[in-house]
């Protein structure tokens, strides 16, 4: 895994946030998993939103680092679909461990 936790034996549900994007020129759905939830959370954001799905993804790395008292990460995965791939790739992965 792109994060480095499944070769360091961590099960990535503990210390991180599991993240797809689907990605289509109507609107972005994104769905997230995280350790203080037993659940997928559903989001949808705009085509091309990539400000907005930052935002998303910090508040969600910020909520489960407070609760868990250590650093989390995200751990990403997305299509190279028509309309998000330069977007994505140049505006996010900065902070997100794409796969």
């Amino acid at each position: 895994m792109a994060n480095g936790l499944a070769e360091r034996g961590v099960p990535v549900g503990e210390t991180a946030i599991v993240m797809g994007i689907e990605l289509s020129k109507k609107g972005w759905l994104v769905a997230l998993r995280g350790p203080l939830a037993d659940r997928i959370s559903l989001h949808r954001l705009r085509a091309g939103d990539a400000k907005g799905l930052l935002t998303l993804a910090r508040r969600a790395q910020f909520a489960a680092a407070e609760a868990l008292g250590t650093e989390v990460s995200i751990a990403s995965c997305y299509e190279a679909g028509y309309d998000g791939f330069g977007c994505i790739a140049s505006s996010v992965q900065r902070i997100l461990k794409t796969t």
